[in-house]
């Protein structure tokens, strides 16, 4: 379960001002067959960002980020989230 690692990595593909934003954004890509999730932030006022999964390690982010640019997303990155 990644909320028990002390440190996690997660794949960003879009980030949006508004919580309805996000959500719309995450209903519309299900339909598309695309299973994200919403970042949740401590920091109400931080963009919320919609996550394509959580990684153990920075190298296994990285790995897998690269085709998420190639085949997705160009613009994502990897977040650092200490739990």
């Amino acid at each position: 379960d990644p909320l028990s690692w002390p440190v996690r990595y997660e794949i960003v593909v879009a980030s949006f001002s508004t919580l309805r934003q996000a959500e719309k954004y995450i209903a519309d890509m299900k339909e598309k067959g695309h299973d994200f999730k919403l970042l949740e932030s401590k920091i109400a006022s931080n963009r919320k960002k919609v996550i394509w999964g959580s990684y153990k390690t920075e190298e296994e982010a990285k790995d897998i980020l690269r085709d998420v640019q190639r085949t997705f997303e160009a613009g994502a990155w990897i977040a650092e989230v200490k739990n």
